[in-house]
């Protein structure tokens, strides 16, 4: 482009650059709103059932997947079959 066929500073679209002042005000959080974290709870009859489902995979990543699936921790897995043995 030869300096005519350039188009002016006016002519320009608009810069595509984050505003900062937007993205500071949308970082800071609300300090009237309180957000508390609680952790899930899971029914007696809930874990025997997950316990059971384990119990039946055979495969590799059978529970891998069962635990995904649910959106569990293998920890949950391994307490719930602890607490499953101390009452058998």
């Amino acid at each position: 482009m030869s300096h005519a066929q350039q188009p002016s500073i006016n002519e320009q679209q608009p810069s595509i650059e984050p505003n900062v002042n937007r993205q500071l005000k949308a970082a800071v959080p609300d300090p009237e709103v309180v957000v508390s974290a609680s952790r899930r709870q899971f029914s007696p009859s809930y874990k025997r059932q997950i316990v059971a489902e384990a119990e039946q995979c055979s495969d590799n990543g059978q529970i891998g997947a069962l635990l995904r699936r649910e959106g569990l921790y293998s920890s949950h897995l391994s307490r719930w079959r602890q607490a499953q043995d101390r009452v058998n």
